[in-house]
């Protein structure tokens, strides 16, 4: 707890300093409202965001590159957070997160490229 209190002290020394050069400065209004923010809540979670995001970045670089670990991760993320996201669309509806999800469940059947009448014909055909 020592180390997020220091950090908020030098953080805090220099937006004064900031805010008393410029009272309007942006960024400093900006960072003003989220920094201790991000202090108040669990690190693990701010980490565990850090690294999805850098996760997402990585997919989409291996997708511009054509490489295939770039699909494997889009779609891994994809699947590792679909269930987050209908839970959170059937507790607090909204069409905006339906949207969002359905998208994102459309370019990961893309991504594999998913064939629905060849996978239908494939089960169908084991079970006669």
């Amino acid at each position: 707890m020592a180390f997020w209190l220091k950090n908020y002290q030098i953080y805090h020394v220099s937006l004064i300093r900031e805010l008393s050069e410029d009272p309007n400065d942006i960024l400093a209004r900006f960072s003003q409202k989220i920094v201790p923010n991000l202090l108040t809540h669990n690190g693990f979670i701010i980490i565990y965001l850090v690294i999805l995001g850098f996760a997402k970045i990585l997919g989409a670089i291996g997708l511009t590159y054509k490489q295939n670990w770039g699909v494997d991760l889009l779609v891994g993320l994809t699947i590792l957070m679909a269930p987050f996201q209908i839970v959170n669309i059937i507790v607090h509806p909204n069409i905006f997160d339906f949207l969002y999800f359905t998208v994102g469940i459309l370019i990961a059947l893309y991504l594999i490229e998913f064939k629905p009448k060849a996978w239908i014909s494939k089960i169908f055909g084991k079970l006669s």
